[in-house]
């Protein structure tokens, strides 16, 4: 039996989809089970013992009409190689018109997908999965998809390399970081403005970790972030490691299990650092942390709690007033817990 999951984007929602494939895998132990996902988000899917193939979507060209031609010929050899497979089930958790039309494009003989899905894509499904309620969180409603029922025990498979953790290790040594101190990472950006806590806020809190908990603070982005992250660290006075740039997905993956809490926005990051087990403090504003909030139990979610949130909006009349009123005080508090822990931990070893 061939299997087809499509999931091309973003960095969060594939890893929040990371359960389905233990599932699929139990259910069907000889399946041969493939993954279409975008080409700079392969890499976390690398290694991963229950996938077969990864099919990498070239997204990049198609975002430059001087590359159209070349986002089309990739694209027709992507289809073409989907169809030389032919899988008897594509499963499309994407839920939308360009990934529901991938899905039937490949030839596959049942088309699965969400009854609720955007820009008219349930047309191409065969199938049709109804979700019981909007507020459904994307974990489970992923796994209800091709369960057809809410499991428990769900787990998040990420396989790191012996060179995956060498490099991770460097790269810490080569920060000075002090593996008997507590460690905090920071998650500035987010792909909305309307979701981002104020950079100065981000200096505040840093002061306050670093002077009334003695821990040491980094800060992790893609190496568009570096002058935000360059910004924060030069309101706050106190000493921070700048990794925006610096790690591989499966490197950030390491650096964020290395961590014993995770502050940030709802962004990819805080659902990688939830998926490799680190406590999370996220702060939530348009956003609905009921739909797309950090997985699990051991984790934090602060928001204002405005009226107007979560409003969905990536523009804000009020200037993201949400984010704004999360109080740097709440979020100390919010970790405190589990840096405390952190301390004692490394205190008894």
């Amino acid at each position: 039996m061939n299997i087809l999951i499509i999931k091309p984007s973003s960095l969060g929602d594939v890893v929040q989809a990371l359960p389905v494939l233990k599932f699929l895998r139990q259910k069907y132990p000889h399946a041969e089970i493939d993954w279409l996902v975008n080409d700079d988000l392969a890499e976390i899917l690398l290694d991963n013992p229950y996938l077969h193939t990864i099919h990498r979507w070239d997204r990049a060209n198609w975002r430059q009409p001087r590359r159209m031609f070349t986002a089309l010929r990739n694209a027709a050899a992507v289809v073409q190689k989907l169809r030389q497979t032919g899988y008897d089930t594509v499963i499309d958790l994407q839920g939308l018109f360009r990934s529901a039309l991938l899905a039937f494009l490949s030839g596959g003989r049942r088309v699965i997908g969400f009854a609720n899905a955007r820009e008219m894509a349930h047309v191409f499904y065969q199938k049709k999965v109804e979700v019981p309620t909007v507020e459904m969180h994307a974990v489970d409603r992923y796994v209800l998809a091709v369960a057809g029922d809410l499991i428990s025990g769900k787990e998040f498979p990420i396989e790191f390399s012996a060179n995956d953790i060498r490099n991770a290790e460097l790269l810490l040594d080569t920060m000075q970081y002090d593996r008997d101190t507590p460690l905090a990472i920071l998650v500035p950006d987010a792909r909305w403005q309307t979701k981002r806590w104020p950079p100065e806020n981000f200096a505040a809190f840093a002061e306050e970790v670093v002077k009334k908990q003695g821990a040491q603070v980094g800060f992790i982005g893609s190496p568009g972030d570096a002058v935000l992250i360059q910004r924060i660290a030069s309101l706050s006075r106190c000493q921070t490691m700048d990794f925006s740039g610096k790690t591989t997905l499966k490197g950030l993956a390491l650096l964020l299990q290395e961590a014993d809490v995770v502050v940030g926005n709802d962004s990819g990051p805080v659902h990688v650092a939830a998926a490799v087990g680190t406590p999370v403090v996220a702060l939530y504003g348009p956003t609905s942390p009921l739909r797309t909030g950090p997985y699990g139990e051991k984790h934090t979610v602060l928001t204002s709690g405005l009226r107007c949130s979560p409003c969905f909006s990536r523009q804000c009349s009020i200037s993201e007033a949400c984010m704004k009123r999360i109080s740097v005080t709440s979020v100390f508090e919010a970790c405190k817990p589990y840096l405390d822990e952190a301390n004692r931990e490394k205190a008894s070893c």
